[in-house]
């Protein structure tokens, strides 16, 4: 009688350790689970703010040597810009 008892109470110890072990397999599951799912966003928002960052940087004019001549041209209609708002308007002037 006494062995048909601690063979009872092995087997539900067993089983015990079997459900604390189960359980706990489960929860590492839904935390590895949980870190992959913030993983992933961090992912999707590091591409999102890389696209609007490259998209930024599209956007820019890029630093091109301009040719002496557009630079001259360029420099005389901010001079002749600058004329007419020192004057009435440049009328008196011919440029």
């Amino acid at each position: 009688m006494s062995d048909e008892k601690t063979d009872r109470q092995r087997r539900h110890e067993q089983e015990h350790e079997r459900d604390v072990t189960l359980a706990k397999e489960k929860e590492d599951e839904a935390e590895e689970d949980e870190n992959k799912e913030i993983a992933r966003e961090h992912r999707d928002e590091q591409k999102k703010r890389k696209t609007a960052d490259q998209r930024s940087v599209r956007r820019k004019p890029k630093n091109r040597r301009i040719s002496t001549t557009t630079a001259t041209k360029n420099h005389l209609k901010v001079n002749y810009k600058r004329i007419e708002n020192l004057t009435d308007g440049g009328k008196h002037l011919l440029l």
